[in-house]
């Protein structure tokens, strides 16, 4: 049983990271929005974009995460998991950074992106993308909570 886990993991995550990458420019172009005052409000076409991302059927949830450019101990979150009423103006949520993977991401943005691979290797159904700029330069991180009842083999990569 943990072996077909294991190589289920391993699909999820090439597909994850194969999906992701088909939509980088996307997610540059709405991050790009918001990413010099995270206090803004979330436009609706990046939040559409993650919701869109979320009903692949391999996706239980996406969160965008952000640095703050005035303070490292906080990081600011968006989840595709959040509810808002059609009135209601889409915020990201402000963290302050105190778990393993909350302290990885900071590091990501500041171009050490290794903790994150560490957690990436450790982690079954759970995916960290860093989006960079065309300058390569991170600008967010992704993270991708799998659906480990998916049935990875009507997945093709690479196509």
């Amino acid at each position: 049983m943990h072996q077909s886990i294991s190589c289920f993991t391993q699909v999820f995550k090439r597909i994850a990271a194969e999906q992701i990458q088909n939509l980088q420019t996307k997610f540059v172009q709405q991050i790009s929005q918001i990413i010099a005052s995270p206090k803004n409000n979330v436009p609706k076409t990046l939040n559409n974009l993650i919701k869109n991302v979320q009903k692949l059927s391999f996706v239980n949830r996406m969160t965008l995460y952000l640095s703050d450019k005035t303070d490292d101990t906080i990081i600011w979150r968006y989840s595709s998991q959040t509810i808002y009423h059609e009135k209601d103006k889409r915020k990201l949520e402000c963290l302050f950074v105190a778990k393993e993977y909350e302290k990885a991401i900071p590091s990501a943005f500041q171009g050490k992106p290794e903790l994150l691979k560490v957690i990436n290797d450790r982690t079954e159904f759970q995916w960290y993308y860093i989006v960079k700029n065309e300058n390569n330069q991170p600008i967010a991180v992704l993270r991708v909570n799998g659906n480990p009842y998916e049935n990875f083999r009507e997945y093709k990569l690479g196509i």
